[in-house]
């Protein structure tokens, strides 16, 4: 996570205050992750994302994700959200929340 007053660990696991719960990372192939989005955004789009996710497993030294808090402004023309805040901001609830 790293942002706000989130837990930090070695893994970006932490409690992130505008879920109000226990937020985990859990490394998961692309093949399951692909699966597992299948009944939330269809088989289509659930196929696209995860093959953004194989060309980075595949190309890990790839910048394509990397960027900088100057670009995202430049780029977005205004400052980020805060992911607290962001969460903060969310209806959590639905097939995707467990």
């Amino acid at each position: 996570m790293g942002a706000g007053g989130a837990r930090r660990g070695r893994r970006g696991c932490g409690v992130l205050q505008g879920v109000r719960r226990e937020v985990r990372y859990r490394a998961v192939l692309p093949d399951d992750f692909e699966a597992g989005l299948r009944d939330v955004v269809g088989e289509t789009a659930a196929a696209d994302i995860a093959a953004v996710y194989r060309w980075m497993a595949e190309n890990e030294d790839s910048r394509l994700f990397i960027s900088g808090p100057g670009e995202i402004r430049e780029r977005f023309r205004g400052e980020p959200m805060d992911l607290e805040e962001w969460a903060s901001r969310r209806a959590w609830a639905g097939p995707a929340v467990r």
